[in-house]
């Protein structure tokens, strides 16, 4: 009886690794598409004055950029972890 109860504990934890696998997998995805839409923003919006512009232009940039930040930050964090298979 108690071998069940730990295999059963196993393959639990086993299903668990999977699924922190795919959400590691996932937030880097988010992280690619937000910085790749955040790009996508520059010089989207037409008829106003240049100042303006550069300002909305700075701020699209600067919010890719630390969507950038944050999915280089977890590559470094999640490759000193051993046995993931996240795929970078």
């Amino acid at each position: 009886m108690e071998w069940l109860r730990a295999r059963a504990r196993c393959n639990r934890w086993a299903e668990e690794c999977q699924l922190v696998e795919e959400e590691m997998r996932r937030i880097l995805a988010f992280f690619k598409w937000h910085e790749l839409w955040w790009y996508k923003q520059v010089d989207c919006i037409a008829d106003i004055s240049d100042i303006a512009k550069e300002g909305i232009n700075a701020y699209a940039y600067r919010q890719a950029s630390i969507r950038q930040s944050m999915y280089n930050g977890c590559v470094e964090a999640w490759k000193k972890a051993e046995g993931l298979r996240i795929e970078i």
